[in-house]
């Protein structure tokens, strides 16, 4: 990254295009690497702060300018300035050309797609995130995975294959940012923080349904060494196959996902229902393996109740995720059966003034089902006990379950139009017209 210079004495305000022509033809095709014009506050003469790719550029139009620098008849002067428009960036690696598969792992060797997109990615030690940037419907978007939202890292380089894939798998989505409309003033190389918006899920709910990420590469392209930058991972030379996924019962039309609903003849009861929701949410299973037989499997119709419970909580604390929960489930109910004694959950006698109480968590591209909780008794929830169950505690929070910043929701300096972005309606949205389980 090269120094920054002010050059003053434009005719008139001209555009970022214009001025970066002009001093490109002095120092080469590429060389300016951020610039903006503005006009003077005490004239009709305009000035440009220039960031170059490299110091000698800078130096040699300030040289220049001594010497005698002219637009057209207006002579032109250029000093260093102390800032930089754009700070220099920390980047290790840099790949484009890389296929970006949203969706979840279904099987040690399968992986379900719910979408693709090409995409550029950026990372390196340090950093702790990982940066994807593509374009959707005309626009340019930025997701920030960091690296806090990732549980394990598998590079699969199966043999006879021709790509190979780095499947993440996660704990949370990654933030989106969506690049605001260039302004005809101001040119950049590399888009600067304060041109990326916070946004919600762009895609018909590919990113709020996934819980991995798969990259997928071309066979032959040189890999960096990933294990350098996490340390959940891992490698296999097994077969890994990529298949087309499907939401058997997901809504993509709904705004807040993943939340299970229920297919024609299933009838289940609210706590069954806000538990697999739960499952699903936190990776416990794949929202992919919901089929009629799950179904039959959690039905109170058909098993007691206690003993669906007890194995739905213990599926919650299994350390892997379980890819076949019918059968997972079939083999915990043989095991009640053998112990001819239904399973018992502890029983917590709570003090004075505490409840259970569900909750949910909603984020910029996802809704997570917690609980039920121990909270702090109110006046509201003393007079309605008896509905205690009917109640939620309702979270908006960030991916990484930290605070929202007001920066997040009210229009940046930079918008200039005053309108809040898509997460503030999100929240908004959802306080309402609620969400149904």
């Amino acid at each position: 990254m090269g120094k920054t210079i002010q050059v003053f004495g434009f005719p008139y305000l001209l555009s970022a295009e214009a001025v970066k022509k002009f001093l490109e033809n002095h120092t080469g095709n590429g060389t300016v690497y951020a610039l903006e014009v503005k006009q003077s506050k005490g004239g009709r003469r305009a000035f440009a702060k220039v960031q170059f790719a490299n110091n000698k550029s800078a130096e040699f139009i300030i040289d220049l300018a001594s010497k005698g620098l002219y637009y057209g008849p207006s002579y032109l002067k250029a000093w260093e300035m102390k800032t930089d428009i754009v700070q220099p960036r920390t980047y290790v690696e840099h790949m484009d050309g890389v296929t970006l598969n949203f969706g979840c792992q279904i099987s040690d060797k399968k992986f379900a797609v719910l979408g693709s997109k090409d995409v550029s990615i950026k990372f390196g030690i340090g950093l702790k995130k990982i940066y994807f940037f593509l374009s959707h419907a005309s626009a340019d978007y930025k997701l920030q995975l960091s690296y806090e939202n990732i549980w394990q890292v598998v590079l699969h380089r199966p043999y006879g294959q021709n790509a190979q894939f780095l499947l993440l798998q996660l704990f949370g989505a990654p933030r989106i940012y969506k690049r605001l409309e260039d302004s005809c003033y101001s040119f950049f190389k590399e888009t600067p923080d304060d041109q990326w918006v916070r946004t919600t899920d762009f895609t018909p709910s590919w990113i709020g349904l996934s819980s991995s990420l798969c990259l997928e590469f071309r066979n032959g392209v040189q890999l960096p060494n990933f294990s350098e930058s996490f340390f959940y991972y891992k490698e296999s030379m097994n077969q890994f196959i990529l298949q087309t996924g499907f939401t058997f019962s997901f809504s993509q039309k709904l705004a807040l996902v993943p939340i299970v609903h229920l297919p024609e003849g299933i009838e289940l009861p609210y706590k069954i229902l806000f538990k697999i929701s739960s499952l699903i949410q936190h990776g416990c299973f794949p929202g992919l393996a919901l089929n009629f037989n799950f179904f039959q499997l959690v039905d109170p119709r058909r098993r007691n109740i206690a003993c669906i419970e007890h194995a739905l909580e213990k599926l919650y604390y299994l350390k892997e995720c379980c890819y076949d929960p019918v059968r997972w489930l079939t083999e915990q109910y043989d095991e009640y059966l053998k112990g001819r004694q239904l399973p018992k959950s502890p029983s917590i006698t709570l003090d004075d003034g505490l409840v259970y109480v569900r909750r949910v968590v909603v984020t910029p591209c996802k809704v997570y089902f917690c609980g039920p909780e121990v909270n702090v008794s109110n006046r509201v929830l003393r007079n309605y006990s008896e509905d205690i169950n009917n109640f939620l505690r309702v979270s908006f929070v960030d991916e990484e379950w930290e605070k929202i910043h007001s920066t997040d929701l009210l229009p940046r300096a930079s918008t200039g139009n005053g309108t809040r972005t898509d997460i503030y309606e999100r929240i908004l949205s959802t306080l309402r017209n609620g969400f149904i389980i």
